[in-house]
């Protein structure tokens, strides 16, 4: 008799599957939306692409890279590691008040040698997974489940 196994039904994704399964849509409405700001940034500096259009448009095509590679992985791996970053963004937020310094009026940022860091948004991003995975079922959860929730997860973001 054969036994059953948590992984019955599971199989490992083939790159080519994974890169199928990008929303390319969704991509594309971040790539037009960028492209916008970036022509409002080359509009404000008359017609001049220094001193912001051009920095924008090299962070952007820096992001894309990851941003499709965190898209690469697999939601599985999102659940795993859920608690541990929001732990992480956790500590780092209190530690806005041991170390942080004041940016734009406001004392929000943690200098972390290579780049100054903003954790709200890393609590922002932590809070939607974090809610995600404390749904009754996250086996069957459905990418609109998913997405539903994320509104609601900004509740439990620590505001400052």
């Amino acid at each position: 008799m054969a036994t059953l196994t948590s992984d019955l039904g599971r199989r490992e994704l083939t790159l080519l599957e994974k890169i199928r399964g990008v929303s390319w849509g969704l991509v594309l409405l971040v790539f037009t939306a960028a492209c916008f700001g970036i022509a409002v940034l080359y509009s404000a500096a008359d017609g001049n692409m220094q001193p912001w259009a051009a920095a924008q448009t090299i962070r952007f095509a820096i992001a894309l890279i990851p941003m499709i590679g965190a898209a690469l992985l697999g939601i599985r791996l999102w659940f795993r590691v859920a608690y541990w970053a929001y732990a992480i963004a956790l500590a780092l937020v209190a530690a806005v008040d041991l170390r942080g310094f004041v940016g734009m009026g406001a004392r929000r940022w943690i200098d972390l040698g290579v780049i100054q860091l903003q954790p709200s948004e890393l609590m922002k991003l932590w809070c939607w997974d974090w809610r995600a995975i404390s749904t009754p079922s996250p086996t069957r959860m459905s990418v609109a489940s998913v997405s539903s929730s994320y509104p609601r997860s900004w509740f439990c973001c620590p505001r400052r």
